[in-house]
């Protein structure tokens, strides 16, 4: 076995793991040169290399697009356990405000009640007074005392009631706060969970992209010798047949039944055109640039985060930097559109059963869409794909 394809085993190994594939996968053995020239010799011989050698890319590109699904569907995951963690971190603190606040009004309420008893008991004649400070020094007790004291003035009763409220309120929402600490903390363990896997599974589509950038140059050149060709017809030959794959692939992902859109499609309003012309030439204008897990600019992004600021640069919110969240927040505006009706500046998006969104790209008309796509291919513009489309658009401007 040659060196190099010692390398292709960890490549292939690193995402058949990130993909959940258990079963070990051979790395292919790649032909050299003198392979190649020895099947010129012969026509027979030839066909079959280039047959071999178009097989080989095929498979390259098969194996970076699956790490790039896998990727991008664990970058999505992270992206909403991280949504939730924030969510609830931000309820935990807001409860534990809550509660400090109505724990100190509970202590001026408990006051105010304790100088009612003194007054009530000096009142009566009696050393209730003495009794509350030796038995009432919670808060309890205290109000268990005055509750059972007969004939009670309106206001003196208003005094009780409040204390009593205040009381039961600061209990409440120290209870909630605490039970949100505790889901806090099980949300921040989930959350560091999905970015690990996001950041294997990043590693491995890096790996796989590079393994396919450095062997399709000579792959290319192999054929372009077999065939008589150049390696640039080659490569582009080759970019017309994975273009034409994936419009075959597989049909669309029609929204789950649970959450249908909340608007009727046919009523959405047509894009705002100079919206929806800013939003494409910001994404445009970044055709190049890196791609960068959870990443959102000024010159590296995710999928999410390239058309999450191109809308920013037209003026508009569109979700946050989640595509899960970018379709819900559509949805819940009636701003879902039919795919059939998708005009430029629309949002598509890819999902594997219709509930949960992991990519998201700005549609620009002719059947063509800017994306973010995955570790180790920047920006770019191409044919939308129809593997696990969504069957419905957004259009933020609408």
């Amino acid at each position: 076995m040659r060196p190099e394809v010692a390398i292709s085993a960890v490549v292939i190994g690193s995402v058949t793991a990130a993909v959940g594939v258990s079963t070990a996968v051979a790395a292919p053995d790649y032909p050299s040169w003198d392979d190649v020239e020895a099947a010129k010799q012969n026509e027979a011989a030839a066909a079959a290399k280039v047959d071999e050698l178009n097989g080989l890319l095929s498979g390259l590109q098969a194996t970076a697009d699956a790490a790039g699904r896998a990727q991008q569907i664990a970058a999505e995951k992270y992206q909403l356990a991280k949504t939730a963690l924030d969510e609830a971190t931000a309820r935990e603190s807001d409860l534990t405000d809550k509660a400090a606040a109505a724990g100190e009004q509970a202590k001026v309420s408990k006051m105010r009640a304790g100088l009612l008893a003194a007054h009530l008991a000096r009142a009566a004649g009696n050393d209730l007074s003495m009794n509350l400070a030796l038995n009432g020094s919670e808060s309890d007790d205290l109000l268990y005392q005055l509750g059972t004291m007969s004939k009670l003035s309106e206001q003196s009763q208003s005094i009780y009631d409040d204390a009593l409220a205040d009381q039961k309120l600061a209990a409440s929402l120290g209870s909630q706060a605490k039970i949100a600490t505790t889901q806090r903390a099980a949300l921040a363990s989930e959350a560091e969970a999905a970015l690990a896997d996001a950041q294997r599974t990043s590693d491995a589509a890096a790996a796989a992209v590079a393994e396919q950038q450095a062997r399709q140059s000579q792959l290319f050149a192999q054929l372009a010798s077999l065939k008589n060709t150049t390696a640039e017809a080659e490569a582009g030959y080759q970019a017309g047949l994975t273009a034409e794959k994936e419009q075959q692939s597989a049909p669309s992902v029609p929204p789950p039944p649970a959450a249908p859109p909340i608007n009727d499609p046919g009523t959405v309003a047509p894009p705002v055109a100079d919206k929806a012309a800013t939003a494409i030439a910001f994404a445009r204008a970044q055709i190049g640039d890196a791609y960068q897990f959870a990443g959102e600019g000024p010159d590296r992004w995710d999928c999410s985060g390239l058309t999450m600021k191109a809308y920013a640069a037209a003026g508009l919110s569109i979700g946050g930097h989640s595509a899960t969240a970018q379709y819900n927040t559509a949805r819940n505006r009636g701003q879902l559109v039919p795919y059939s009706q998708a005009q430029p500046g629309d949002l598509i998006f890819y999902s594997e059963d219709g509930s949960d969104m992991y990519h998201v790209t700005i549609y620009t008309g002719g059947g063509r869409m800017v994306e973010a796509p995955y570790d180790g291919v920047p920006v770019r513009e191409v044919s939308v794909r129809s593997y696990e489309r969504v069957a419905y658009v957004a259009r933020p401007s609408a």
